[in-house]
Parts: structure tokens; C-alpha cells; sequence
């Protein structure tokens, strides 16, 4: 199995080629900036997805089997104020991708990743594998995740080479700020070490969410790329919901700090799914997965990954 992980350097990427690496599975992967990427240790192609040329370019001289689509804009918050630029990435991009690997004599197996945001709003019971109908994106991020998912429908040649998810939210270590846990931890790792004062700044914690450890999600996804049925779409997620308010709990208590939690309005949606808890019932009958990663493990690892010494350098030199 020769496996493109395109987006290579990006979080749930990293982990997906330490995964595939334990494998037989010969891995490449594709960036936007090799620069960004010399730690990675697979061989790498550059790739800008929204140039059509460009992944034709990169499937010629790769010629995977295989290809796990992790390439994308993926902040929720960030597309409100950027949707065209996350819908040229997450729709153009998939689609020049999709186009490019069709064009090849046998055209890899994709796992197009797709998000649990593409629900909406729903009765907070965890949700099966919904029809496109019934899905209600609430976002730019979630709107481009459904559209991708539309043109996969709409053309049999990528529903015949094609695997979808819609991932429920992981989170884990290497995560960067923009997403909850990371906000969080980068900040009490901050405070820990005294490089600011005891002060929490958080956004809406009254809702719930099915969260699951990256490493545990990547390995849906490896599972995917080889027991996946082409044309299929499987939720990925824990099945259990957890208020956001008891993570920020549970780090402050592992972080051993007093901290005062201030809302940040900044932090706030212009709107707001109140629970997305997922049933992966279908994936775990198709591949035999389950996530084994507990929940207290993933933070602890969060936590220690923003105290590492580099770490806070690094963050210190952003702040200073």
C-alpha cells in the first residue's frame, strides 16, 4: 500500500504518518510549505490543492494506492470571516484532488474527511449516517464540507474510488490554538510557568460535544483506507457527549493553577450547535474499530505538550 497523506504537516496529518509508518504501508505526503515541514520524516511533495495542474503533477509522480485527504481549512470560527478562501481550499481543492486521481488508469482509494459540523442542529441523541437532505451546516466550514459531499454524490467516477467521514471533534497533543482544549491548556501552561497573569479567557461552555483522541481517530481512518466500502460515508466519534465545561474543569485541575475564567466574546460564534454526539456504529461493523485512547489520558497529554520547554519558547515569541 503506497499511501499520499496530503496536508502532511497539519495536526490529525502528523499523527496519520506515525501511524502509517508502524505500518508495511509506504507513506508520502504533501505540503503547502516544505519549510514548515523538515521534522516530518516521510518524503514529501509540494502541493498547493487549489491548482489543478499541480495534483495532477503530484498523483504522476507519486502513484498512490492509496490517498488520505486531510488537506483543508479547517476552523470553524475562522470561516466566518473567510468563507471564500475555505471554500476554494475545502471545495475546489477536494475537487481538483478527486479529478486528478480519476484521471489515473487505476485511481487510488481516498478517504475524503468531512465533519460532524455538516449536522447542525439536531435533538442531541447521537446521530446516525444522515442523508445529504437532512443535513443543516450552520457555517462556511460546514456548508464546504456538505458541498464536497454533494459533488462526490453527483459524480459516480468519485463515488467509485471514494470513503467519506464526518469526524466528530479529537483533539490531542500538537493541536494548535483556535480549537477549545488547545486555547485552554496553551493558556494554563502559560500561567504555570509565569508568563501570564491567572486569568482564563474562554468562549460558550454550555455545549456538548463527542470527542475523541486524534491517535484513536487516525486510526479509524487508516482502517478506512483498507476496509472502507467505496462510495460509503461513516461517522467517526466516541458516542459519548461531554460538556465542554468539564474539560476546562478537568485541565485546570491537572494543571494544578487558581485561575479566574473570563468569557471572551471574541471566542464566540455567530452561532452555535448546543450538542453534536455521533453513532459509529458503522464504522465499527465495517472496520472493527473502537476508540481505546480515555478521555483523562488525552488531556494529560494536551497539557504536557504545552509545557514542554520548546513549547513555551515558542509561545512566548509569538506573545512577546
Amino acid at each position: 500500500m503506497r499511501v499520499l497523506v496530503t496536508g502532511a504537516d497539519g495536526f490529525v496529518a502528523r499523527h496519520a504518518v506515525s501511524l502509517l509508518q508502524t505500518s508495511r504501508a509506504e507513506v508520502v505526503g504533501s505540503v503547502l510549505n516544505q519549510d514548515d515541514a523538515k521534522d516530518i520524516s516521510v518524503p514529501l511533495q509540494r502541493l498547493d490543492i487549489t491548482d489543478a495542474a499541480a495534483c495532477r503533477a503530484v498523483l504522476r509522480a507519486v502513484e498512490p494506492t492509496h490517498v488520505l485527504h486531510l488537506a483543508a481549512q479547517s476552523n470553524v470560527s475562522w470561516s466566518f470571516a473567510h468563507s471564500e478562501e475555505t471554500r476554494r481550499v475545502n471545495v475546489e481543492g477536494t475537487r481538483n484532488l478527486l479529478e486528478a486521481c480519476a484521471a489515473r488508469v487505476h485511481p487510488p482509494v481516498v478517504v475524503v474527511v468531512g465533519s460532524s459540523e455538516e449536522y447542525g442542529p439536531n435533538d442531541g441523541r447521537p446521530l446516525p449516517e444522515l442523508p445529504l437532505v437532512a443535513l443543516r451546516p450552520l457555517s462556511p466550514y460546514a456548508e464546504s464540507k456538505v458541498e464536497v459531499e454533494r459533488l462526490i454524490e453527483a459524480e459516480p467516477r468519485f463515488r467509485a474510488f471514494t470513503v467519506r467521514t464526518r469526524s466528530f471533534p479529537h483533539f490531542g497533543p500538537g493541536q494548535k490554538p483556535g480549537f477549545f482544549t488547545a486555547d485552554v491548556a496553551s493558556q494554563l501552561a502559560a500561567i504555570a510557568a509565569g508568563d501570564r497573569p491567572p486569568v482564563l479567557r474562554v468562549g460558550n461552555l454550555d455545549v456538548v460535544r463527542d470527542y475523541t483522541d486524534v491517535r484513536d481517530v487516525v486510526r479509524a481512518y487508516t482502517l478506512l483506507l483498507e476496509r472502507g466500502v467505496l462510495g460509503e460515508v461513516y461517522n467517526v466519534g466516541s458516542g459519548h457527549g461531554v460538556a465542554i465545561r468539564e474539560l476546562l474543569d478537568e485541565l485546570i485541575r491537572l494543571a494544578g493553577v487558581r485561575v479566574r475564567v473570563e468569557q471572551d466574546p471574541e471566542k464566540a460564534r455567530p452561532t452555535e450547535i448546543p450538542a453534536l454526539i455521533g453513532d459509529s456504529a458503522k464504522l465499527r461493523a465495517a472496520t472493527g474499530w473502537a476508540p481505546i485512547i480515555p478521555l483523562s489520558q488525552t488531556l494529560q497529554d494536551i497539557l504536557a505538550w504545552w509545557r514542554t520547554p520548546e513549547r513555551l519558547v515558542a509561545e512566548r515569541q509569538a506573545h512577546s
